[in-house]
């Protein structure tokens, strides 16, 4: 399933990029799932932290606000740095605002494009999607709760996550982005495949690629940023030797490859 996002206020071209998302969804064979949002108010109530979309068409001038696209976009970068985000505008000549704004959009679709151009470059964005999940699929945390999907982040991005004050939540703490979401440690653990999460306490998890130093008489764990967290006395030592051993496993490797180029010291 994929799960699109659409924000635009004239019904025009909702319904025409409606008609071409289904029509492809067939051609694909794909699954997807759309919600829709004319105005910023009922994107505001729709589109939150607590549901991820995999693909975002966004409109740049809604309610007469020319700049409120790029507005929504940063929005969005704030919590889901994966998210495809594509310009489908009216305003031509904003493209270079693209990059001035720092949100990593994938396309920037004119409306006036010809029918034949417009369905195809909405094509290109499904199959850009299509292909970066099989590639993210065994490097990327996806979690759903209750089924929808609540959190998608790289692992190799996440420092720690922990339970909220507020009951059935969780708050990750990533290299740029903090989030808070529904969901339980017990379920995020089964999602680790590889091991990268140890338990730290009853409440915290964290990710042993980001540390670089466990401190066993101050019972504290540092992560490559410099933050740090306390470690409870039952746990320092697991923690300690788990971190040692990915350590030599990711210097053993890069030694190795190396070595296979032929680079000596």
């Amino acid at each position: 399933m994929i799960n699109i996002a659409i924000v635009e206020d004239n019904m025009l071209h909702i319904g025409r990029l409606e008609t071409l998302l289904h029509e492809l969804s067939q051609e694909l064979r794909i699954k997807i799932n759309i919600v829709i949002s004319n105005n910023m108010e009922e994107y505001r109530s729709q589109l939150s932290q607590d549901q991820i979309y995999d693909l975002y068409f966004l409109d740049l001038d809604i309610e007469g606000n020319k700049n409120a696209g790029f507005d929504i976009a940063k929005e969005i970068r704030k919590y889901h740095q994966l998210g495809t985000i594509v310009f489908v505008t009216t305003l031509s000549d904003a493209w270079p605002l693209v990059f001035k704004n720092h949100v990593s959009a994938l396309d920037f679709i004119p409306k006036d494009e010809s029918e034949i151009l417009f369905k195809e470059r909405i094509k290109e964005c499904l199959e850009h999607v299509i292909n970066m999940r099989k590639e993210q699929v065994k490097e990327v945390l996806t979690y759903s709760y209750k089924e929808r999907i609540v959190l998608q982040i790289p692992f190799g991005d996440i420092l720690m996550i922990q339970t909220s004050a507020s009951a059935h939540r969780l708050i990750v703490y990533g290299k740029t982005i903090r989030k808070e979401f529904y969901g339980t440690l017990t379920d995020i653990l089964e999602l680790d495949k590889k091991g990268y999460f140890q338990k730290i306490d009853r409440s915290t998890i964290v990710n042993i690629q980001n540390v670089v130093s466990v401190n066993k008489r101050e019972r504290e764990v540092m992560f490559y940023d410099g933050t740090t967290s306390p470690v409870s006395r039952l746990r320092i030592k697991d923690l300690k030797e788990k971190v040692e051993h990915y350590h030599q496993q990711v210097n053993y490797t890069r030694e190795k490859n190396l070595g296979d180029f032929g680079v000596m010291f």
